[in-house]
């Protein structure tokens, strides 16, 4: 026997050295940035919150000087955004929360397509819905149990390539020849043979309730997308405008406001840097004439 774990020992000792070195690579590019807006934000003055998925990148931090903290992510879901909101309603005293009421944000593929093993670092165990396995689960073996997180092995193998392709330049979107075919194809992604999430409905109906309860103005936003995106989407969409309404919530819909803009997306349906200026100018004028307008 002593035999035996004396030549598996090699063996483990290699796929404990992997797993830190996945887990140190991951933690740089993924929880550590994820969690940075709770550590930054402590001190912060906030007085409104924008959440999205990837849609809200774009935007950067271009609204702080206005008190508004901008913590999208790519593929949060409407889970995730609860998990932020926790925080911040106990954290900081807010006046209104912006999230995202896209489309496709209640595709029941956001369900398994999220950052639950990041989010969860917004929520203490004794505040969250999870029960200890769960909360457990999420916050310590999916992050440091790297090897076996497909999420983390995602992370760094999209990183190991990225890597491979970095002298390659990639074509802008307004130069790209088939913009119809692509559009048609982000749509499919995000539409094709889906179904709404009963789940991610109620915790965006949690959130809305989470703010009443605080006195928390909630107000949807739909992001910008290119003319290509929005001809293959035409009506389809999961309803989470229809959640906010039900509320009385106030929906700014930009969907269409960049439709002959290709210069200012960087593919279907994403700003690039300098659409996420322009629309930041154009979030805090329609913000601030709402507000004044409920005052």
């Amino acid at each position: 026997m002593k035999e035996y774990f004396k030549k598996l020992s090699p063996f483990l000792q290699g796929i404990i050295a992997i797993n830190i070195l996945v887990t140190f690579v991951v933690d740089g590019l993924y929880y550590e940035p994820y969690t940075r807006a709770i550590r930054e934000s402590k001190d912060q003055k906030i007085k409104g919150v924008i959440m999205a998925d990837s849609h809200g990148l774009p935007l950067k931090q271009n609204l702080k000087s206005q008190g508004i903290v901008n913590v999208s992510w790519g593929s949060d879901s409407y889970e995730d955004m609860k998990n932020k909101l926790s925080y911040y309603i106990h954290e900081k005293d807010l006046q209104y929360v912006i999230i995202s009421a896209d489309n496709h944000l209640l595709s029941n593929y956001r369900e398994n397509l999220n950052n639950i093993e990041a989010s969860i670092n917004y929520v203490d165990y004794s505040e969250s819905d999870y029960n200890l396995g769960e909360y457990t689960n999420l916050k310590y073996v999916k992050r440091y149990a790297s090897l076996a997180s497909p999420k983390n092995r995602d992370i760094f193998m999209a990183k190991m390539k990225s890597i491979l392709k970095k002298n390659l330049i990639k074509e802008k979107w307004e130069d790209k020849q088939n913009k119809l075919a692509l559009g048609e194809k982000r749509v499919n992604k995000h539409f094709s043979n889906l179904k709404r999430s009963y789940r991610l409905a109620q915790d965006l109906e949690e959130m809305i309730q989470l703010c009443k309860e605080n006195d928390v103005e909630v107000i949807g936003i739909k992001y910008p997308l290119t003319s290509a995106y929005l001809s293959a989407m035409n009506s389809a969409n999961f309803g989470a405008d229809s959640v906010l309404k039900s509320h009385g919530c106030k929906i700014l819909d930009f969907q269409h406001v960049f439709a002959d803009r290709n210069d200012l997306f960087s593919d279907e349906d994403h700003l690039n840097v300098e659409g996420g200026k322009l629309f930041a100018d154009m979030i805090e004028s329609d913000l601030q004439q709402y507000m004044a307008s409920i005052e």
